[in-house]
């Protein structure tokens, strides 16, 4: 047995090699890793030692499976926190969403704009927003490019019979900065790591102005909670500009959620038209979102993948 042939979330490995696994399937609290995967750990071991460097937060490729590494740094010594990636991105088809959005989450990528995807941690934001993407390749084909600070999802590559993506790891949250540069190569499609500053949200929406579909993610508790962050993030650079900015460019936003036993996703959406007289984007412009619960609709929840 291998260590990528283990169901688990999260590794966390010591600079002396301690380990022990979470999340794994059936079992509560940490688990210590069997035997047989003592020379993945070790191998393991030495490319996080290698790449680590003086970075808190950084990714690494071991054995054909990508992680996302955290840098703990406590009074028994150093750790690394390696968070288990995707090993295959799935299209929109798989993710359980209720059949008229997956159409939508797929067919309005045609009309370029913003695609949101909001929601607390641990909800599945970036395997729906990566999802999107490669679907939007392999049902459209062009270009895209994705932008991570560090990449998790393997987008890299083909994508069906004419489709292609260039993926860039961001070091040292330079994310707004590579936006800024990925705009010269004109791709049509972009996804984007969770938007974390200002500068990242309005490049983010600059982009989908400029007839590009872009999809990325924030961390909010609500739907109303994402959008306003958004819509603060870039006033914080733009102004007032800025919510004109973004009631132009927002093609979709999304909240989701998983719950239950067994877990379901569930998701709320908004979907502006593209009305010059829209009250969606009528309410952007006013930031005023005291009614935006009327135009919020509640997808059937199917089980999770």
């Amino acid at each position: 047995m291998k260590l990528r042939d283990l169901a688990f979330s999260d590794l966390y490995i010591s600079v002396d090699c301690e380990a022990f696994l979470r999340g794994v399937p059936g079992e509560l609290g940490i688990v210590a890793p069997p035997e047989m995967v003592a020379p993945d750990l070790i191998g393991l071991h030495a490319v996080l030692s290698v790449s680590a460097r003086d970075r808190a937060e950084f990714s690494v490729r071991y054995d054909g499976v990508v992680y996302r590494v955290s840098n703990i740094s406590s009074q028994q010594g150093r750790w690394w926190v390696c968070r288990r990636g995707m090993t295959r991105v799935p299209n929109v088809a798989e993710l359980g969403v209720a059949p008229n959005l997956t159409d939508l989450m797929v067919s309005l990528a045609q009309d370029r704009g913003l695609f949101l995807i909001c929601g607390p941690s641990g909800q599945g934001k970036s395997t729906t927003a990566a999802a999107m993407m490669a679907s939007w390749l392999n049902t459209f084909g062009d270009v895209g490019v994705a932008i991570e600070n560090p990449p998790e999802a393997p987008l890299e590559g083909p994508h069906g019979d004419a489709g292609w993506c260039f993926q860039i790891d961001a070091e040292d949250n330079r994310i707004g900065e590579a936006v800024a540069q990925s705009r010269r190569w004109r791709p049509k499609f972009m996804y984007l790591g969770e938007i974390t500053t200002a500068d990242i949200a309005v490049q983010a929406a600059r982009c989908a102005s400029s007839q590009m579909a872009v999809v990325t993610t924030l961390y909010a508790s609500t739907l109303r909670d994402g959008i306003e962050a958004f819509l603060r993030l870039v006033e914080e650079k733009e102004g007032e500009a800025g919510r004109q900015l973004v009631s132009e460019c927002l093609t979709m936003c999304i909240y989701q959620r998983i719950a239950g036993d067994p877990r379901r996703l569930g998701m709320e959406v908004l979907l502006p038209t593209k009305k010059p007289d829209d009250l969606i984007r009528a309410m952007i412009r006013s930031g005023d979102f005291s009614d935006i619960a009327d135009y919020v609709r509640t997808t059937g929840q199917k089980k999770a993948g």
